[in-house]
């Protein structure tokens, strides 16, 4: 939840310190004046100031800010004083926890962007023991960053924002602008349609995410489960298509055929794996395991024929020597490599560690750098010289130093922790090509071997042979049959090996379809469709409240499951809506979304903010149906109205609801005073 107590503003002029100092509390909270004036604006703009959602009011820093602010305060004299220096101060709440927020809004050596956190009430904001902390708004990496204001301000409120499709294709967090432009309604642009002040961030869809994240709908997770498993269902039948077809050229090169092996992506269980099977293309067409037995037992027989000792014995017995040298020494070599290899791997895994870990101390660093450069005068360990990962000292030396030695700035660190990463990226770079070229001489090793092996087996062979009339026929043939019980035992390897990997994949298959099956037939599950429902009924609830005329029938209206927005008889409400109607429409649709959310589950902060919401001559009548409704509301909800006390009625109605613990702030003709 997110609950404002107190809201400060402070003016630095050449006549004197002017600003205005307001409570707030929960429930009811009217900030009133009696005419239109600036005042009222200025101290609901430091709101969205604060909170960094100034682009819901169109634009982004301090220019959305009023003239106090910038350039000139009005006194109580009529005097006009320049502005010096400003800032805006906002006190939050989640429940538990309080912070207060300083923003600079016309200070030389502050960035308007700079955001102070202070961990304490207001009061007690500059004591010693107050944790502070320094963060920046509208800058990259401020949804995500540690030093990110909203990626701070998300955690604070309890939200956990999801990941949403933009319109480029990729994926972004669900800004804040976005989700507050459903609860805060400005004065200018807020009132001409539902989240018509919403900012255009690039993200889809917009107003349909922010709806299915207020209501905690589960339409966008079973949207990214349903793209998420079109990505699993297409990279496993291209995985899938790629072993088949390596199955089927190994087999076709060896003149073999497979048999029993599905096309397409199944579920496979052993026995479906045992009836696989791989035949040799000849007379016959036997399976490979037993034309492999046909040829041992054939091999068997020539070698049980009697040998005898060949004529050059001893030039043979010299080559086989010469051969097992060769062999022995390759052996060491393959060794020697294979060693290297695993210590190439370890010296990457650690590098790639070790990089990993320089970029998280080079980010800190930048964003230590840019809170600096923003103006933020907060003891920043690495301001002072000191790592803000480690916090130790940081030096230009490994050698040791004396203590007057200079520290290093940050920007000196910085260009540190770049160069560092540049040297080990190419450390890595180099390591990668070793490992590459190990792997290669480890190949090429093998291969020699096993060359080598076979060529010393020849040999042993040849130094003992048959009877001259046999001799060159049976080696030949053994020759031959051992080539191919060799080839075909790799055939069945490579087989097994690749059908392993389809059983496998086999198992991802069946994790894909079982999830596939837990999914609704439409992105809406049950629970979706009852909290829709009941935005709808809440929605007309309200709708009635305040007198809205422009349909016929109020059973005309539904909650599209499109877009989540409103329509009467298959159309946008706002066709034939009239302005004032409108203007009842999004005090309608607002509140039930918080309602709604507070009924069903959903993750509304419970607070709203309305900045004149009696636009287009709304009657009196209506306007004190809004202030019963708020009252009424359930829960610990916040609302906040900026309102202008200028009809008779609507004092009166004001001075009743006085009685109802109401809190009203009479800012006057101006909300700077000088204190």
């Amino acid at each position: 939840m997110l609950k404002i107590n107190r809201i400060k503003a402070i003016s630095r002029t050449d006549g004197g310190e002017y600003g205005f100092d307001y409570t707030l509390s929960a429930g009811l909270n009217l900030i009133s004046s009696a005419e239109n004036t600036k005042g009222k604006s200025s101290a609901i703009l430091a709101i969205y100031y604060c909170l960094g959602l100034e682009e819901i009011i169109g634009g982004k820093g301090k220019k959305i800010l009023t003239s106090v602010y910038k350039t000139v305060v009005e006194g109580k004299d009529k005097g006009t004083y320049n502005v010096l220096e400003s800032e805006a101060w906002l006190e939050i709440s989640n429940g538990s926890e309080v912070v207060t927020i300083k923003r600079a809004a016309e200070m030389i050596n502050r960035n308007e962007n700079l955001i102070t956190v202070y961990h304490s009430n207001m009061d007690t904001a500059h004591d010693p023991k107050t944790y502070v902390e320094d963060m920046y708004v509208h800058s990259a990496h401020s949804t995500t960053s540690s030093k990110g204001f909203h990626a701070f301000l998300e955690k604070f409120i309890g939200f956990d924002l999801p990941n949403v499709p933009s319109n480029d294709g990729s994926e972004y967090k669900l800004y804040m602008q976005l989700l507050f432009s459903g609860m805060f309604i400005e004065q200018k642009r807020g009132w001409a349609d539902l989240f018509s002040a919403m900012p255009v961030l690039g993200i889809k869809d917009a107003k349909k995410r922010v709806v299915e994240y207020i209501l905690g709908l589960d339409t966008l997770s079973n949207e990214r489960k349903r793209a998420s498993l079109k990505t699993q269902e297409a990279e496993i039948t291209h995985q899938w298509n790629l072993l088949i077809s390596e199955i089927s050229a190994l087999c076709t090169h060896e003149n073999c055929k497979v048999h029993n092996l599905s096309m397409k992506p199944c579920i496979l269980d052993e026995q479906d794996i045992a009836k696989v099977c791989v035949t040799v293309i000849e007379s016959g067409n036997p399976v490979i395991q037993d034309k492999l037995n046909e040829l041992e037992t054939r091999l068997l027989q020539l070698t049980q024929k009697t040998p005898k000792i060949v004529e050059n014995f001893d030039e043979l017995q010299a080559e086989l020597d010469t051969t097992e040298k060769a062999i022995a020494s390759l052996s060491n070599e393959l060794a020697t490599n294979r060693q290297a290899l695993i210590i190439e791997n370890d010296v990457i895994s650690k590098l790639e560690a070790n990089l990993q870990a320089i970029s998280i101390d080079l980010q800190n660093n930048k964003d230590a750098q840019k809170l600096k450069k923003m103006g933020s005068d907060l003891d920043v360990s690495s301001f002072t010289g000191k790592c803000p990962v480690c916090e130790q000292a940081i030096q230009d030396s490994l050698l040791p130093i004396q203590n007057s030695t200079p520290l290093m700035s940050i920007e000196d660190n910085i260009h540190h922790l770049e160069s560092q990463r540049a040297m080990v990226s190419f450390a890595l770079t180099a390591h990668k090509k070793n490992r590459d070229t190990y792997d290669g001489n480890i190949q090429a090793l093998s291969g020699r071997l096993f060359t080598l092996r076979r060529l010393a087996k020849s040999i042993r062979s040849d130094l003992y042979s048959v009877d001259d009339g046999l001799s060159e026929t049976v080696v030949y043939e053994r020759i031959n049959i051992e080539n191919r019980i060799q080839t075909l035992k790799q055939l069945i390897n490579a087989v097994d090996s690749r059908l392993a990997l389809l059983k496998e994949l086999s198992g991802n298959w069946a994790k894909y379809v079982a999830d596939k099956q837990t999914l609704p037939r439409t992105n809406f599950t049950d629970s979706d469709s009852h909290k829709v429902h009941v935005l709808e009924t809440n929605f007309k609830h309200y709708l009635r409240a305040f007198n809205y005329k422009s349909v016929s029938s109020y059973d005309t209206i539904q909650i599209s499951k499109e877009n989540y927005l409103p329509t009467s008889e298959g159309f946008d409400m706002k066709f034939d809506s009239s302005a004032s109607d409108n203007i009842r429409a999004i005090w309608a649709y607002t509140l039930a979304l918080l309602r709604t959310s507070n009924e069903v589950g959903g993750n509304h902060p419970q607070i709203v903010m309305f900045d004149e919401p009696g636009q287009h001559s709304i009657v009196t009548h209506d306007m004190v149906s809004l202030f019963s409704e708020m009252i009424g509301m359930a829960g610990i909800n916040q609302v906040i109205l900026g309102i202008t006390l200028n009809d008779t009625e609507i004092c009166k109605a004001v001075e009743e609801i006085k009685k109802k613990n109401v809190r009203i702030i009479d800012v006057g003709e101006h909300a700077f005073q000088k204190f």
